[in-house]
């Protein structure tokens, strides 16, 4: 069932509360997150965090006329003494906090509508919701779903609910009416990244991660492995502040085709924004450099990232476009992984699928024990034998009459940066339960023989047979992702710049 909600009670410190109080502010005068604030040295330190979140409420109290004129002249006499305060006490954050639990903060119902309706718009460019996830009965939002609220909390009350002045409400809605029994396939490339599950007919369904949803092209289904840093460091405190779906914005860090569309004719120190090689990163073990719009910053080796991990908020945004209220929850994945990567390589990029996934999900999965324990990532097949499994059902060989003798398999898979390859047999089962069994023979692979390898590494030639014309025009190069290499061939002409591996990239193509 749907929760008919007429105000919203949330946590003191729910991300939505800031959102809100800020839009409450009908004449515009802005909190003040910068202005000083002295406290006792006996004030704890999650004590001055509440102060100062309790502080943002009641400036929107007091800024709002229809919020306002329900505070007691005692409050309104505490409120004015609390401007004059020089260090704050323990006490004035209690009374200050009884205060703010006690009081409401009027919201126009337009403003809660638009924020919550563009949620997934704003954190991956998916399509807005339809004013019925909101306001009717078989509707209901997830991020409205919120757990009860604790003795710091703030109640929000909005205008206009009903311009006709009638009794209405808005609902919320568990997720957990949602859920399907699918299962999620990713295949995490080199150059893009694709997604799909089955459905109750038992039909194959791409996805696309991001807004194309709409468009006719098969190569929305290609999403492109890359991700761009705007605003890291906001993007991180939005994504740490809730633990299911955080108020994270694209505006920030943008992924897939978008991505890609803006990394297009970038050139100097603004190709520091871009991170092209999350994969060949998840398998090397080298620190990178970025320059986002607002501060340089670097990447420890994937082997050591115990912090910032580009993996994960990938895995994340992918989870976000996938488990939405446009297209359900899903809480089973299987992942392929390539098979010349360490056992800890490939573990790690699991890991980190997992925690962006689990980011990505409502709160009420997790809230539920019985429901949180079918959450699975698993690494369930190398990529070449999930290319065997699908071509092989491709050209019928899932039917019995084919099934009468086993089939013998071999798959080369020549990718962008690797060559994989495996070997098999697929026959009829002699379980009931199953059509068929594969039984896996060996694989192996070469880390670098891989396409773009290839042409990096015919650009490296290139330039070496045009090495003294390109000296005297000054034109450096980047090394190529290419195994025995000479780092010494070209001296300082060889560099690690954004411009020198512009040089290499434009080479190779």
């Amino acid at each position: 069932m749907v929760k008919p909600l007429q105000s919203l009670e949330l946590p003191l410190g729910h991300p939505l509360v800031e959102k809100l109080c800020d839009r409450s502010l009908k004449d515009g005068v802005k909190f003040n997150e910068e202005a000083p604030i002295h406290f006792k040295k006996e004030v704890s330190e999650e004590e001055k965090i509440k102060f100062k979140q309790a502080l943002r409420v009641l400036h929107a109290i007091v800024n709002n006329s229809a919020s306002l004129r329900y505070l007691s002249d005692e409050n309104q006499k505490f409120i004015e003494d609390l401007a004059q305060d020089k260090k704050i006490t323990n006490e004035k954050i209690e009374k200050t906090l009884e205060i703010v639990s006690t009081s409401d903060v009027d919201v126009d119902f337009e403003k809660l509508k638009k924020l919550m309706l563009n949620v997934d718009s704003v954190a991956v460019g998916l399509k807005s919701y339809s004013q019925s996830q909101l306001l009717d009965l078989d509707g209901g939002h997830w991020d409205l779903e919120v757990p009860s609220a604790p003795k710091e909390r703030v109640t929000f009350r909005f205008d206009n609910l009903d311009p006709n002045g009638k009794e209405m409400h808005f609902y919320a809605h568990s997720s957990l009416k949602d859920l399907k029994k699918g299962v999620v396939a990713i295949d995490f490339g080199t150059k893009s990244t694709t997604a799909s599950y089955m459905d109750e007919t038992g039909t194959y369904r791409l996805l696309s991660i991001g807004g194309l949803v709409d468009d006719a092209s098969l190569t929305k289904f290609e999403n492109p492995t890359i991700m761009e840093f705007k605003r890291r460091k906001k993007f991180i405190t939005e994504y740490d502040v809730l633990d299911h779906r955080p108020f994270t914005g694209h505006d920030d860090i943008e992924v897939a085709h978008e991505a890609q569309k803006n990394a297009s004719g970038v050139k100097g120190n603004d190709l520091y924004r871009f991170f092209s090689k999350l994969k060949q990163w998840a398998g090397a073990d080298e620190k990178q450099n970025f320059r986002d719009l607002e501060e340089d910053f670097s990447l420890e080796s994937f082997t050591h990232c115990t912090d910032f991990n580009p993996i994960e908020i990938y895995a994340y945004c992918i989870g976000r476009c996938i488990n939405n209220m446009h297209n359900s929850v899903f809480l089973k994945y299987f992942l392929s992984y390539p098979i010349k990567y360490e056992k800890h390589q490939a573990e790690k990029i699991r890991e980190s699928f997992e925690r962006g996934l689990k980011k990505s999900l409502p709160r009420h999965v997790f809230d539920d024990e019985k429901t949180a324990k079918t959450f699975k990532v698993e690494l369930r097949a190398s990529e070449p034998c999930a290319y065997a499994i699908s071509a092989l059902k491709s050209y019928g060989f899932f039917k019995s009459e084919k099934l009468d003798k086993p089939v013998y398999y071999g798959v080369f898979d020549f990718g962008g940066w690797t060559t994989d390859f495996d070997f098999g047999k697929w026959e009829k089962s002699t379980n009931p339960k199953f059509a068929y069994k594969m039984t896996h023979f060996s694989s192996g692979g070469d880390k670098y023989l891989g396409g773009e390898n290839l042409l990096e590494w015919l650009a490296w030639e290139a330039y070496a047979k045009n090495f003294q014309e390109l000296k005297a025009k000054d034109v450096v190069i980047a090394k190529p992702n290419y195994d025995r290499i000479d780092t010494q061939r070209f001296g300082s002409f060889m560099q690690n710049s954004s411009g020198a591996r512009l040089n290499l990239q434009t080479i190779a193509s």
